[in-house]
């Protein structure tokens, strides 16, 4: 009788710890969806990356945390100018006078 009480108690156990673990795999997956990132109006979802023309900047979000890319810094002259377009493009100049 103790061997059959083992023995159950042993596939509890394991089916306890599967449990909680596809519990937790769930819960992650649902969490990491939720993840907004937000900077004034706009937001993006988790993993998302877009290329933006004014500012000229490309934005990441992960893990809730904005990741922000910007053109180096540029000498201001009169004649020096932006392409148009989104990020990079947006970053390269041109000498026009």
């Amino acid at each position: 009788k103790r061997s059959i009480n083992r023995a159950s108690a042993s596939k509890m156990a394991k089916l306890a710890f599967v449990a909680v673990a596809l519990l937790l795999c769930a819960m992650t997956i649902l969490c990491h969806g939720k993840q907004y990132c937000r900077r004034g109006r706009r937001s993006l979802e988790f993993g998302e990356l877009r290329y933006l023309k004014h500012p000229c900047e490309a934005w990441y979000c992960k893990n809730g945390t904005m990741r922000i890319t910007r053109c180096p810094p540029v000498k201001k002259h009169n004649c020096v100018h932006r392409y148009s377009g989104k990020f990079p493009l947006c970053c390269r100049t041109y000498w026009l006078c």
